[in-house]
């Protein structure tokens, strides 16, 4: 009888386990001239179809000037360093950039 509850038991948590989708993170990135607050809309969308999706939007240096003024060098360190700190990005991502 022992057994036969444990197994009742574990296919419960796995039972609850399976309705949780766990979504890959998404990074959104803004094209020249442009900010992150240009892509509040889509980050808002995401977050509505993808219940407790991770959602970051990266900046390219300091907003609209960098986008173009910056080396692309220069924006792909300061976009790997953001990725690289951020501990919900370890796993893997998606990522969305509009140019």
């Amino acid at each position: 009888m022992t057994r036969l509850a444990f197994l009742l038991f574990i296919l419960t948590i796995l039972s609850r386990s399976i309705k949780t989708i766990i979504y890959r993170p998404v990074v959104l990135m803004h094209g020249i001239v442009a900010f992150t607050s240009d892509m509040n809309e889509l980050a808002g969308w995401l977050r509505t179809s993808f219940a407790g999706i991770y959602i970051v939007s990266i900046e390219k240096g300091n907003h609209f000037d960098d986008s173009f003024l910056w080396s692309l060098d220069k924006q792909a360190e300061h976009f790997c360093t953001r990725i690289r700190n951020d501990i919900h990005l370890q796993q893997g991502f998606n990522m969305l950039e509009f140019s």
